[in-house]
């Protein structure tokens, strides 16, 4: 579902929070405190909103986690499944050899503390 943003101060507000912010043009993601639009495979670096473009953040009802699927971390990057019971889940970045696990809590992913790599949704291509 689809929440529509009307201000600069609650784009930026979802973008602190860690979450991708859409347009009709592309997704708007702060990494590291600078400000990048993804347009397909480009990304211009310190980038500015644009309202007019009819920025929204996509509210998900539940993430379920499941083994062999892919999900996007808050840092952009591609994450695989594992394992996951009600506890737990562990997963790998796509293409390397490390792996990291997080706590699941009613088919929501979160940490103690919001990092890139927490699971934010399902990957898209």
């Amino acid at each position: 579902m689809k929440k529509y943003l009307k201000t600069p101060e609650e784009a930026i507000s979802a973008l602190k929070e860690g979450r991708t912010v859409r347009s009709n043009c592309g997704k708007y993601r702060m990494i590291d405190g600078i400000l990048v639009l993804k347009v397909g495979k480009f990304a211009t670096i310190n980038a500015s909103l644009g309202l007019e473009e009819g920025l929204y953040i996509e509210e998900h009802e539940s993430l379920k986690i499941e083994v062999g699927k892919f999900y996007e971390t808050r840092g952009g990057e591609k994450a695989r499944c594992y394992y996951a019971d009600e506890k737990v889940a562990y997963f790998t970045i796509d293409g390397q050899c490390s792996f990291f696990s997080g706590y699941i809590a009613g088919n929501y992913f979160s940490n103690k503390e919001p990092n890139k790599y927490d699971i934010i949704g399902p990957w898209e291509e």
